[in-house]
């Protein structure tokens, strides 16, 4: 019984420290990230809601690029903090093995592989189809903003396009 309250505060213990990790690690590569998209929403003028839609498929890549660090971290944190309070030192004194005594580590990184498998195979290729098709709607929209009716219209150095708007503002012979 007193094993498995230890291996539950052991496991509490580096669940916190994961997931403030996690945060913290997140949010430092998304804000990099969010720079880095910043021309993009500003130079084609997009949306609010298209922005926010971007952004978020941004978040399953840079959790699961962050995974690896915050697991590391949160053990490294957890055993270092056992071992300054001499809590490491309890726990042999009363006989736990060692075996015993790394198994919330091993939970913790079986849950943490699962979740990694998850965002590999699922989250982030879905995210990277769905930040695709938004790319593609806010150039698709940008250029559409962009045309005059009725003149030449240049889009980059090789390419120009005419388009008429018919009655219905949709443009025809583009």
């Amino acid at each position: 019984m007193r094993i498995k309250i230890l291996n539950l505060y052991v496991f509490k213990k580096l669940l916190f420290s994961f997931l403030g990790a996690e945060v913290i690690y997140s949010l430092i590569f998304f804000i990099q990230n969010l720079f880095l998209l910043s021309g993009l929403i500003i130079e084609k003028n997009a949306p609010a809601k298209e922005s926010i839609t971007l952004a978020l498929c941004l978040l399953p890549k840079t959790i699961m690029n962050t995974l690896p660090f915050s697991i590391i971290f949160a053990a490294l944190f957890v055993a270092f903090h056992l071992s300054s309070t001499s809590e490491l030192i309890a726990i042999n004194s009363a006989g736990i093995n060692l075996k015993q005594q790394q198994k919330p580590f091993f939970v913790l990184a079986i849950l943490a592989s699962v979740l990694y498998f998850y965002l590999s195979f699922v989250l982030v290729p879905y995210s990277k189809q769905k930040r695709d098709n938004t790319i593609n709607q806010i150039n698709l929209k940008s250029i559409i903003y962009s045309l005059t009716p009725g003149k030449f219209n240049k889009i980059s150095d090789q390419l120009y396009l005419y388009a008429n708007v018919s009655q219905k503002n949709l443009f025809e012979n583009v």
